[in-house]
């Protein structure tokens, strides 16, 4: 998918207090939610019980990896600025951005590859419970798809194993569905728009392009929770969910997506390894956890050599709607 916004701030300036204050809060809700699952865990013939106490052990990983983070950033203060060490015998050590945001949260159900092996699969948290709910027949299960390309076969995958799911997909680049779909044999399940998704509404003149916030494709489909994400945008992630993700900061709001997959892009200049944690555990401190990342070495092989994109999938721990946790 191009990214062709307007320059929009990507990454919020730095400072120790926006640092602290996240992490702060992240550790002081931890806590309650060990208590909450233990609760559920002691109830007798609680059906749940096994995947409940699968989240608390993820929860407490996630946690020790969140202090290693800190730990590290307060003792290599210098290096904030160095997302991937060259090969330097001066450094104290070798290391990539990647290395300090590792996805610590063990998927409480199935791990299962979605699509072809290679660029375009997805790794999906519980696809299991995806393919065999039956429960929710009053609404489909909506799977949205933001920058499609010419690889389809994670789309044809799960619209072939959950028959209950419906897919809208948006990439102002493309004409119809990528290779592995047939957008005929889905026509009632698949819907395609050429249009982007980015911060907020508005149309690119020059390119004569739509772009619209996930909020508004949300009100105009009439949508008000959805359970699979799919995002790969070149970029554009930073800024699409940070206005996307600004309303649910109020305490108590849930977000409304159960499942996050997304390709992660870091620009050749930018940003520092203190900006990026801010913007990583903003996704932490509402109840994502991230499950799997699998680097996209491409970006290496065939790239400029750089380790700049890597894809992580995210589960939302707060969610009373997914049918994950149902």
């Amino acid at each position: 998918m191009s990214s062709k916004a307007p320059a929009q701030s990507r990454w919020a300036s730095s400072s120790l207090l926006a640092l602290i204050v996240p992490v702060a809060l992240l550790y002081l809700f931890t806590p309650f939610l060990s208590v909450g699952w233990k609760t559920f865990i002691s109830a007798q013939n609680d059906p749940h019980a096994g995947e409940l106490a699968r989240a608390a052990i993820s929860e407490a990983s996630w946690l020790r990896s969140l202090r290693q983070r800190h730990d590290w950033m307060e003792k290599n203060q210098d290096y904030d600025d160095t997302l991937f060490s060259p090969r330097d015998e001066s450094l104290r050590f070798w290391y990539t951005l990647w290395d300090l945001f590792p996805a610590t949260y063990s998927c409480p159900w199935d791990l299962q590859r979605v699509g072809k092996l290679g660029d375009g699969g997805k790794w999906i948290c519980g696809m299991s419970k995806y393919a065999a709910d039956r429960a929710s027949a009053q609404r489909p299960l909506r799977v949205y798809s933001f920058g499609v390309g010419s690889d389809s076969t994670f789309e044809e995958e799960f619209l072939n194993r959950s028959s209950r799911a419906e897919v809208w997909g948006f990439d102002d680049t493309v004409e119809m569905w990528g290779r592995g779909l047939d957008g005929y044999a889905y026509e009632h399940r698949a819907h395609l728009s050429k249009a982007a998704v980015a911060g907020y509404d508005f149309y690119d003149e020059k390119d004569k392009t739509q772009f619209w916030s996930i909020s508004s494709i949300m009100k105009k489909l009439g949508h008000d929770y959805v359970d699979l994400v799919k995002m790969d945008i070149e970029g554009d992630e930073f800024p699409t969910l940070e206005a996307f993700l600004e309303e649910f900061k109020t305490e108590g709001k849930e977000v409304p997506f159960g499942q996050l997959v997304i390709e992660i892009h870091v620009p050749e200049k930018g940003p520092k390894i203190s900006q990026f944690a801010e913007w990583w555990e903003r996704l932490e401190g509402l109840g994502l956890r991230p499950v799997m990342s699998e680097a996209n070495l491409l970006a290496v092989t065939v790239g400029d050599g750089q380790p700049c994109c890597v894809e992580y999938t995210w589960i939302n721990t707060r969610d009373s709607r997914s049918v994950l946790w149902g």
